[in-house]
């Protein structure tokens, strides 16, 4: 659904993450040769343990652009229950594929609802007038065109009293580097694969839509630059996200460092931030 509100600026970058998402799912918790995932573990215990009140007889929890259930998964042992909320068709189904794989039952979690929606769209969904006690949201604001917009709604989803609680990339003058287009290769089955860890140059050459027109290799596969995916690349400083924060009627209560990237050599972190709505 295309949301008319939305600048054209604003639903290239929807529809650009959307296609990305898309074709990356199944590779998604490959990356970084598993780095995304042990940067989610450490990301869901730093959450766990600094946002106050958690508690797994009585938390109700969104996690939002939640994609394949990395952070959900590491959470949802100490909350009452889950909610994993996408955009992304293809990310959540990978999350219900895993919720469906498990095999040990006695450790088998059962608390996570996977959601398909664009909350600044869909008037009407699974999660529409809920509320939640806590409210995460990892390495997606970067992706967000109007992350102002988008606390706005979060907030409106929390309890008083409740936690909005949101990791992304720390900026620096150099953190700027750390995002360039990912870049998949479609496979001669139609398939694609993603063939850097994280990223991979921008093609310059790229029309619109972000998909390089270049084929490595042989005709039969070719690559797409998603360069419009990031739209708040080098992350954001602690001003910003207190303004976010603030235009949505609720209070930082605390910001600090979380995981850390290392690529190419550079090391890049992550902070968490904790923001409060009141009673």
């Amino acid at each position: 659904m295309t949301d008319t509100s939305k600048t054209p600026s604003d639903q290239l970058v929807t529809d650009a993450n959307k296609a990305f998402y898309a074709l990356t799912a199944a590779e998604y918790d490959k990356m970084g040769r598993g780095m995304v995932v042990e940067v989610a573990k450490t990301n869901a215990a730093n959450i766990l343990a600094r946002v106050p009140g958690i508690d797994a007889s009585s938390t109700e929890l969104m996690d939002f652009a939640a994609g394949t259930g990395l952070l959900a998964t590491f959470v949802a042992p100490r909350c009452k229950s889950v909610t994993a909320v996408d955009q992304s068709e293809a990310m959540i189904d990978q999350l219900r594929q895993k919720l469906d794989a498990q095999q040990d039952a006695a450790n088998r979690i059962s608390n996570i609802v996977p959601v398909v929606t664009d909350i600044l769209v869909d008037g009407e969904s699974e999660i529409t007038g809920r509320q939640y006690d806590v409210i995460t949201c990892t390495n997606s604001y970067h992706h967000l065109s109007d992350p102002a917009r988008v606390t706005q709604v979060l907030a409106s989803y929390l309890r008083p009293g409740g936690h909005l609680a949101v990791v992304d990339l720390n900026k620096t003058e150099d953190s700027a580097e750390f995002h360039t287009a990912p870049r998949t290769v479609e496979q001669e089955d139609g398939s694609h694969k993603q063939v850097d860890d994280f990223a991979a140059e921008t093609n310059e050459h790229s029309h619109a839509h972000g998909h390089g027109g270049h084929h490595p290799g042989h005709g039969h596969s070719h690559s797409h630059n998603h360069e419009h995916v990031i739209a708040h690349r080098g992350g954001f400083t602690q001003a910003e996200m207190e303004a976010f924060f603030s235009g949505a009627g609720l209070k930082l209560v605390d910001m600090g460092k979380s995981a850390q990237f290392v690529k190419d050599g550079k090391a890049y972190d992550n902070f968490l931030a904790i923001a409060r709505k009141p009673l």
